[in-house]
């Protein structure tokens, strides 16, 4: 019974412990493609928590091409209740007016930032004979101060 007991406690403890130190505790979305001679990559983070500070193409040799332009967008979005109002008339001389008012069901009246990151990296020789052996590296600043690498794979056409 006791070892029982233990087990339990321990498996308890392992499901609250959370995720460990220096992963991202919300996922990034992206996006890449290649246009003419360049590659963009347009990383999107729907909670403003991350800092984009450098992304680059690495080849199968390890060279890397830093990308050239880099450019970051903010936009707050408010998470209150927004109210609306509408009207309407009729040829007939009827007419209508009506008053509306959306509430987050969460209660959370918190403003979303979304941040959204491009990026365009100039397409090196040798990409398009193999692009799947090429990958996009990006170094970002997690919540916290802390730094986070991650792993992207490259655009194959």
């Amino acid at each position: 019974m006791t070892r029982l007991t233990t087990l339990l406690m321990v498996l308890v403890l392992a499901a609250c412990s959370g995720r460990p130190a220096g992963t991202p505790e919300r996922d990034l979305q992206w996006r890449t493609s290649v246009r003419g001679d360049e590659i963009r990559v347009v990383l999107f983070d729907r909670t403003g928590s991350y800092r984009i500070d450098r992304i680059a193409l690495v080849g199968p040799s390890g060279q890397e091409v830093q990308a050239r332009e880099m450019t970051r967008e903010s936009q707050s979005g408010g998470g209150g209740p927004s109210f609306g109002l509408g009207g309407d008339y009729g040829s007939r001389g009827g007419g209508s007016l009506g008053l509306g008012m959306s509430v987050p069901l969460d209660g959370d009246y918190s403003p979303a930032i979304d941040r959204r990151t491009s990026a365009v990296i100039p397409m090196p020789n040798g990409y398009t004979q193999n692009p799947a052996q090429w990958r996009i590296e990006v170094e970002m600043t997690m919540p916290g101060g802390g730094p986070y690498h991650a792993t992207l794979p490259a655009p194959t056409s």
